[in-house]
């Protein structure tokens, strides 16, 4: 097959993903309980594993700006479809305790300083849909925290790379680097620099930077809670990842917040440019996979949240 028509499969393929999430279709649980239980999707060799703290990370995006060798392509894919078939999986359990007790009134967020210049600095940059996921996905973010009984640390440092997550999207930073070959890496690397421009620590600005880095990219605990949990709260506004585990109540709350507006549609350009432009990246292969997971209850979210409930 010609690289031109991979492409165009591609392309498809990430449309009809957005689609399934805009229609409401169903997720195919059954297939992926299958694949897991088959095991048919291999471990990775040769020391490339998404899990070995290698793909994904800041040392990695600086040292690569992101782009994939040819030989790992089929190895995240392998490991994205892996982990989207667990996620599948979970939705076919039975609701935990801990999902009725999210509640957005305990999400407390921060009011420092910084804080105020993030914010300021986001919706300067971004259009009013982005900077409505960004906050978005810092409440679902947090919420799925409190439902995994998960402890975030810094919370400062979360909220605040959940606003700058996706600023390898705005005009001012994507492709500002000639080096740098996916938009997560231009995010991240925007992100640092802004912060250690108002004088947070190297150690937080790199961890911000690489949990920015990491949310294309399905990741667990093993990189901590942060990046965890931004890459949860971002897919689960885009994607539907988890969003069958949000109550109705709960998800009200946050779009009559931070209305989606037309972020479907922009997010759709935009990801169709980056992985035409931009094939050798985990955003590329994450498309390439399809990303069928989804949450039926909820559906279609986020382009009508009127319809949620």
């Amino acid at each position: 097959m010609s690289s031109q028509a991979q492409m165009t499969g591609t392309r498809r393929n990430f449309l009809r993903t957005i689609g399934m999430c805009a229609c409401g279709c169903s997720v195919l649980l059954g297939q992926t309980r299958n694949l897991l239980a088959a095991d048919c999707i291999p471990s990775v060799d040769g020391g490339i594993k998404l899990s070995d703290k290698r793909i994904g990370t800041w040392a990695w995006a600086k040292e690569t700006g992101g782009r994939l060798h040819p030989s790992q392509r089929d190895a995240v894919l392998r490991e994205m479809l892996k982990a989207q078939a667990r996620c599948a999986a979970d939705l076919s359990r039975p609701a935990r305790d801990a999902i009725a007790k999210m509640d957005i009134d305990l999400i407390r967020v921060p009011d420092s300083a910084l804080a105020k210049k993030v914010e300021s600095h986001v919706s300067k940059l971004s259009p009013a849909s982005l900077t409505n996921h960004v906050h978005r996905t810092y409440y679902w973010g947090s919420l799925l925290a409190q439902a995994d009984g998960a402890r975030i640390d810094d919370e400062e440092l979360f909220y605040v790379a959940a606003l700058l997550h996706d600023l390898g999207i705005t005009d001012q930073h994507r492709c500002a680097h000639e080096h740098i070959g996916d938009f997560s890496v231009d995010g991240g690397v925007a992100a640092h620099d802004f912060l250690v421009g108002e004088g947070v620590t190297q150690e937080r600005a790199d961890a911000a930077a690489e949990a920015i880095v990491l949310h294309v990219q399905i990741v667990g605990e093993e990189f901590g809670a942060m990046a965890k949990y931004l890459q949860d709260g971002a897919w689960t506004d885009l994607s539907c990842l988890r969003a069958s585990e949000i109550p109705v109540d709960q998800a009200r709350k946050v779009f009559k917040q931070h209305p989606a507006l037309d972020i479907r549609k922009m997010f759709g350009e935009f990801a169709i440019e980056e992985i035409t432009k931009r094939p050798d990246t985990r955003f590329a292969v994450a498309a390439q996979a399809g990303q069928q997971v989804g949450a039926p209850q909820l559906f279609p979210w986020p382009d009508r949240p009127e319809k949620i409930g």
